[in-house]
């Protein structure tokens, strides 16, 4: 069975067989869904924020720079990471072992780490506040993943905790 990049959903952690599939559903589903609705749709937030705000380019901008920037993080996280799928397991079939190279070199959770300003950007990339919503909560539980998969590496794979001195912030460099 191939296993690579999606990971084998009954090998991993019990915790994150509810973790992953939340954050999947507000960031990459909910998300965009109230953006649709909101500025395509209903104007939710039209009948609050005044219209200005709404489209106003540097917010757009900002928000176009944010996405890119996190996506491109994300993306770099998974070229530089084999063992890099979407549930956390320890890939014995695959020899796992610890990567400190690319982004993984100034944070522990690089991938985690990109999604953070991608879900800021979004509601300001469609000037869409209401969109803050999903992403914020998205944001909380990337954040417990990280927590917790943070512990799950350190007790299970080879190498980590030394790694965890070598780079010792896991979402932002120089805060946590």
């Amino acid at each position: 069975m191939v296993t690579h990049r999606f990971g084998n959903r009954q090998e991993s952690e019990p915790w994150d067989r509810w973790l992953m599939p939340l954050f999947m559903l507000l960031g990459a589903r909910l998300q965009p869904l109230v953006v649709g609705l909101d500025i395509g749709r209903y104007g939710w937030t039209g009948a609050w924020v005044p219209q200005w705000a709404l489209l106003d380019p540097y917010l757009s901008s900002l928000g176009f720079v944010l996405y890119t920037f996190g996506f491109a993080v994300g993306t770099w996280a998974m070229g530089e990471n084999r063992f890099f799928e979407a549930f956390v397991r320890i890939q014995k079939e695959r020899d796992h072992r610890v990567v400190d190279t690319g982004p993984y070199a100034y944070v522990r959770h690089p991938g985690y780490a990109g999604s953070i300003p991608a879900l800021i950007g979004v509601p300001l990339f469609f000037g869409s506040p209401i969109a803050f919503i999903p992403g914020v909560l998205a944001i909380a539980v990337i954040t417990l993943r990280t927590a917790k998969e943070d512990a799950f590496l350190q007790e299970n794979l080879d190498g980590y905790k030394e790694y965890t001195r070598k780079v010792p912030h896991r979402l932002v460099p120089g805060v946590w």
